[in-house]
């Protein structure tokens, strides 16, 4: 069953020691599932629910050049949070039911659309 069920959970950890100047990148993602994003001054952290709806915690960049940016869909707690620097930021409940339905691999720095990350990824990690 592709659907995470409410006791799954799936993170993505990224490392990034030098943010570049884009107005919109992807840092990674696995199309269909979810994406970690960054648009001008903001970091975004999508989850697709079933529905094909986005849930989405978001947060100011940080100002720091070094940042660990974790995003996570806890299934025990139904909720997607995103963290940097080991400090929940922003924390949101998904309106329905999370779905895994990727429709490519995991893409690191980039999406398969565009969206190139002009920083530097130094260390990325992925659990579920």
């Amino acid at each position: 069953d592709p659907r995470l069920s409410a006791a799954q959970s799936i993170a993505i950890e990224i490392e990034t020691t030098r943010r570049g100047a884009t107005a919109k990148a992807v840092l990674a993602t696995v199309p269909g599932a979810f994406i970690v994003q960054t648009a001008k001054s903001t970091i975004y952290c999508n989850v697709t629910t079933q529905s094909g709806a986005l849930a989405r915690a978001s947060m100011p960049a940080p100002a720091q050049d070094a940042s660990k940016i974790q995003c996570v869909y806890d299934g025990d707690r139904g909720e997607i949070r995103l963290s940097v620097n080991g400090s929940t930021v922003s924390a949101t409940a998904p309106k329905g039911p999370v779905s895994w339905r990727p429709t490519q691999g995991l893409a690191i720095g980039g999406a398969p659309w565009g969206d190139i990350y002009a920083g530097e990824i130094a260390r990325v990690v992925v659990t579920r």
